[in-house]
């Protein structure tokens, strides 16, 4: 491992990225490593450079909304590698993302992306700093007001 890790980061988007990022570079010294800050005020600059993995040893960004599916197969998935994937292989993960695709029965497709979740909490690509939590309840005898399949509250 070199000396130092570069560690780049937009100003905006995620929210509060920068200081984020000091905050992981702090982290990190309490355990022997050192982080060099790399900011990039122009954000489609920035996006353009995690696309094409110019990013230095790591890079802030947020995750796609909404949308296991999306962050899989744009960022972990080896076979798809897509836009924002960052070249780590993971044979396992890889075959996990196969078979939930491949599923056609609803729940079991949920507990087969389970198992792709559970497999990367155990077997992280990424440092995962944080996860919003949104909470929504509604009473079920209201008519016109619904869950959708992304957790968004729809008033029909």
């Amino acid at each position: 491992m070199p000396d130092q890790l570069i560690l780049k980061t937009p100003l905006v988007i995620p929210e509060r990225a920068e200081q984020v990022s000091k905050l992981i570079q702090q982290q990190l010294l309490r355990i022997g490593i050192n982080i060099v800050v790399d900011v990039e005020e122009d954000r489609p600059k920035y996006a353009q450079d995690v696309s094409n993995k110019k990013i230095g040893h790591m890079a802030m960004f947020d995750s796609s909304p909404l949308s296991t599916f999306r962050v899989l197969q744009e960022k972990i998935s080896g076979h798809t590698q897509g836009t924002w994937w960052q070249g780590v292989k993971d044979n396992t993960v890889d075959q996990l993302i196969k078979t939930a695709q491949q599923t056609l029965d609803i729940r079991e497709r949920t507990k087969a992306y389970n198992r792709c979740l559970a497999w990367l909490h155990d077997n992280p690509h990424w440092l995962y700093l944080y996860h919003p939590n949104k909470l929504y309840a509604y009473l079920p005898e209201i008519e016109g007001v619904h869950l959708d399949h992304a957790g968004l509250v729809r008033i029909e």
